[in-house]
């Protein structure tokens, strides 16, 4: 962890003696102290969920993360990695990966562009998270949903 924050500390220092804004930094992790460190010096928290995980522990993690960043919760950008886009055949390249991922994980997007698009909408509203990775082989199934919220 103190490796962590000495390279944040090194890299926003750098920028500042140049005389330019720092990178937006984004970190992900799961400990408390992982945690803790991205609450205080992250731009973007990437929240490391396990394949298995649903939203019910969606919603307990927010909570928690919440607690632990108090008034900073709201300057935090969150990021979740999508390994599933809808319903059809998964891609060669990630049936091993993804073979055991239920239906209801929220590292699965099922539906409809439209009811990816509001399930996505949702969880920004409900928890915050507006960042968003989509797994390269469904990048094609994605796109429909991108023009959705961009309406």
């Amino acid at each position: 962890m103190a490796q962590v924050a000495d390279i944040v500390a090194a890299v926003r220092r750098q920028f500042a003696d140049a005389g330019r804004p720092a990178p937006r930094i984004l970190l992900a992790g799961a400990r408390r102290q992982l945690l803790e460190l991205a609450v205080a010096e992250a731009d973007t928290l990437a929240l490391p969920f396990l394949l298995e995980v649903g939203e019910e522990r969606l919603a307990a993690s927010i909570r928690e993360l919440r607690a632990i960043a108090g008034t900073r919760f709201d300057g935090l950008e969150l990021a979740l990695s999508v390994l599933v886009v809808g319903d059809g055949e998964v891609p060669e390249a990630m049936r091993m990966l993804v073979r055991d991922v239920p239906r209801d994980a929220v590292s699965r997007l099922s539906g409809t562009p439209k009811e990816i698009a509001d399930t996505l909408r949702r969880r920004r509203d409900q928890y915050g998270i507006s960042y968003v990775t989509v797994a390269q082989p469904y990048i094609e199934q994605f796109a429909p949903v991108i023009e959705l919220l961009d309406e």
